[in-house]
């Protein structure tokens, strides 16, 4: 991801990963992700399941995305990956609220007690890379138990076949009725293979690109049909209700400008722009910075990146759930100082909704 002394806005897209490519999601690989378990960074101090709680529900949320955004010029921060989590219960989605969803940023030096300082894969050299996924690589499941459901730390075992560990009684409630059920008495390597599909979101590698936006401000009437047709196709790939929030009054400048500026590329489910401004997407409910809370290290939080609307289309979810995944833009602000008061350290993110409604 783009650092703040280079000024411009990485964006991010959803792409599946090749059978051969999967190696690209686990931690010795540092990826950025949507869904599936998180590939922690620091394999040693996982975040516990008190660390996840929805703050309306107290139930532990679901890991959404994962980003790995390094901090070029810390060295402290060579590695640095940004964790996002959300509650999937409909009660706890409500408008303009922030509640229900969890940010964590973890951070490591280049030499650590993890990874070797050097990359196990350069880029130009990624198509004709094996990696064997059943090896001894580094994992957080080495130093500590992780939750079969989650990934978070599991400090509870199964009561019949001990192989596979939970942070919570809920949590291995869902595991059982998962499959576990069948599993339980199967060798290990089996018994801790349960995908649970109503728990985990699909998995995606994210991949990013630098956002140019150079046909946008050459754009001229030869242009027009042109640019509906990528209108239509980000209209298409926001939700209708959303939309319809603006028909019935005078549209939303900032939302006329926010349609503008992703038409381009409307596929995109993140936009990186460390110490910039957010893309709004409504004129109200912008937060300021009277709003956002300081780090536990007492220092001002700065933007860093915001999930966008579009990323909903990935998760596959039912129609009885799409209440409580939604939003209009996610703003995740960070520590300014990245701090290191914690393993694990909480951030803050921010909702702002399409509706008007507060």
């Amino acid at each position: 991801m783009a650092s703040a002394a280079e000024k411009h806005v990485d964006l991010g897209f959803a792409e599946k990963c090749p059978v051969n490519q999967e190696w690209k999601l686990v931690s010795p690989f540092f990826p950025s992700k949507l869904g599936g378990k998180p590939s922690w960074l620091a394999l040693k101090g996982i975040p516990e399941c008190k660390d996840i709680l929805c703050e309306y529900c107290e139930e532990p949320c679901s890991f959404l995305l994962q980003l790995y955004a390094p901090i070029e010029d810390r060295d402290d921060c060579f590695h640095r990956t940004l964790f996002v989590f959300v509650c999937r219960n409909n009660e706890c989605s409500r408008p303009n609220t922030n509640g229900n969803f969890v940010v964590l940023r973890c951070q490591l030096p280049q030499k650590n007690e993890f990874y070797s300082e050097s990359p196990l894969v350069n880029e130009d050299e990624e198509d004709d890379f094996k990696f064997d996924l059943s090896s001894d690589y580094p994992k957080a499941e080495n130093f500590q138990k992780l939750c079969s459901s989650c990934g978070v730390h599991g400090p509870l075992s199964c009561g019949i076949c001990k192989k596979v560990s939970y942070c919570c009684k809920k949590h291995q409630l869902i595991h059982w009725k998962s499959g576990h059920k069948k599993e339980c008495k199967q060798p290990e390597t089996v018994a801790n293979k349960v995908q649970i599909k109503d728990f985990h979101f699909p998995e995606f590698e994210i991949i990013h690109e630098k956002e140019d936006l150079t046909e946008l401000e050459s754009e001229d009437e030869a242009d027009e049909n042109d640019n509906d047709s990528k209108v239509e196709e980000l209209n298409n790939s926001l939700k209708e209700k959303d939309l319809e929030n603006f028909v019935s009054r005078t549209e939303d400048e900032a939302f006329s400008n926010f349609r503008n500026v992703i038409k381009l590329q409307p596929d995109q489910i993140i936009r990186y722009n460390l110490d910039g401004e957010p893309l709004w997407i409504s004129s109200e409910n912008k937060v300021s910075y009277k709003d956002i809370s300081p780090c536990k290290c007492g220092t001002r939080r700065q933007f860093e990146f915001q999930i966008m609307p579009q990323l909903i289309n990935y998760l596959e979810i039912d129609e009885k759930d799409d209440k409580g995944l939604d939003w209009g833009i996610l703003a995740i602000y960070t520590c300014s100082k990245n701090c290191n008061s914690n393993i694990y350290n909480k951030e803050f993110i921010w909702r702002q909704d399409v509706s008007a409604d507060k």
